[in-house]
């Protein structure tokens, strides 16, 4: 009995020792993580705009010339075109907005967007 007590002990005494490396690990690598975490979401928030943008602006110029032209949707697949360039351009338009604001938030606050983004990650 008193072995299985002091293995028992030594155990905890490992797994203590275990979490107090641990803690100490991620003291010293969060400040890296963090910097690392902003880093990459201003680069992917720079690279979604610089892709959506030009697709919704030169989806909305083909549209607006056509329109000139005075487009007469003669059969079902001209609408279906123009449905889907509408999907399109919302949909781009949406990503890029989102990406906007993404990268406001992380050069406003990123201390609240790092919050914001540990939370999500949590919430998952």
């Amino acid at each position: 009995m008193d072995e299985l007590l002091v293995e028992l002990k030594e155990v905890i005494e490992a797994g203590k020792m275990g979490v107090f490396q641990i803690a100490d690990f991620v003291k010293a690598q969060a400040p890296d993580l963090v910097n690392q975490i902003l880093r990459w979401n201003v680069y992917k928030s720079v690279m979604l705009i610089l892709i959506t943008a030009p697709i919704v602006y030169f989806t909305s110029r083909s549209i607006i010339r056509e329109q000139r032209n005075k487009w007469k949707i003669v059969d079902d697949t001209a609408g279906g075109i123009i449905v889907i360039w509408v999907v399109l351009i919302l949909s781009t338009g949406i990503v890029l907005l989102n990406s906007v604001f993404e990268l406001g938030q992380i050069l406003v606050a990123p201390k609240l967007y790092i919050f914001d983004y540990v939370r999500s990650l949590l919430s998952n």
